[in-house]
C-alpha cells in the first residue's frame, strides 16, 4: 500500500465523540420544555445549547433514476443535503440533534455531522431559515430562533456572570 508523503487528514474537532448527549445541555433542553413560559429557564436552554456540540442530519436525495438491465429502477444521481423542515406558517428551520440517539429516533438513514451550535446557527441563518430546531422528536425539543439564533450565529455565548446571564462574544478580544 502507497502512503502519501506530506498529506495527512486532519483530525475532527470531534474525534472522541461517542455521539451522547451531553447531560447539562439535555438538562437544560428538558428544563425549558417543561416551562415553556420560564424565561430563565428559556435562557439557560439556550446559554447550554450554545456552548455544545450538535449533530446536524444529512441525507441522501434521489436526483434521478434509470432502469437496470431487467428493467427495475435503479439510483443514477443522488446528492446529500442537510434536512430543512417546514411549518404550517411557512417558517423553514435546520434540524439539530444532542445525540445519536435523538438523531435516530427522528430517521435512522440520516447521517451525523458533527458541529458546534454556532456553526449550526450560520447555517440556519445563511440558508434564510428561521429557526434550528433542536432534538425535534424529543420530549425536550427546543427552537432556537430570532434574536438568540442571530446572537450565536456570530459567535455570541450566553453565560452566566455574577449570577446573571449575559450574552458574550469569544471572538472579541478581552484586551482591546
Amino acid at each position: 500500500m502507497a502512503v502519501s508523503q506530506g498529506k495527512q487528514i486532519p483530525q475532527s474537532r470531534f474525534a472522541d465523540d461517542d455521539g451522547s448527549g451531553d447531560p447539562a445541555v439535555l438538562a437544560a433542553l428538558l428544563a425549558a420544555a417543561e416551562a415553556p413560559a420560564d424565561v430563565a429557564a428559556q435562557a439557560l436552554a439556550v446559554a447550554q445549547l450554545s456552548g455544545s456540540r450538535v449533530l446536524v442530519p444529512v441525507l441522501a436525495v434521489l436526483d434521478e433514476l434509470e432502469s437496470s438491465e431487467d428493467g427495475r429502477p435503479r439510483e443514477k444521481n443522488s446528492h446529500m443535503s442537510t434536512a430543512v423542515v417546514a411549518g404550517a406558517d411557512g417558517s423553514t428551520a435546520l434540524l439539530g440533534f444532542t445525540s445519536m440517539d435523538s438523531l435516530q429516533a427522528w430517521e435512522p438513514s440520516a447521517r451525523p455531522m458533527p458541529v458546534t451550535c454556532r456553526e449550526a446557527a450560520e447555517s440556519t441563518v445563511g440558508q434564510g431559515a428561521d429557526a434550528l430546531v433542536v432534538d425535534v422528536a424529543s420530549a425536550h425539543r427546543f427552537v432556537l430562533s430570532g434574536t438568540a439564533l442571530k446572537a450565536v450565529a456570530q459567535g455570541w455565548r450566553l453565560v452566566r456572570v455574577d449570577g446573571e446571564l449575559a450574552w458574550v462574544n469569544a471572538d472579541s478580544d478581552a484586551g482591546a
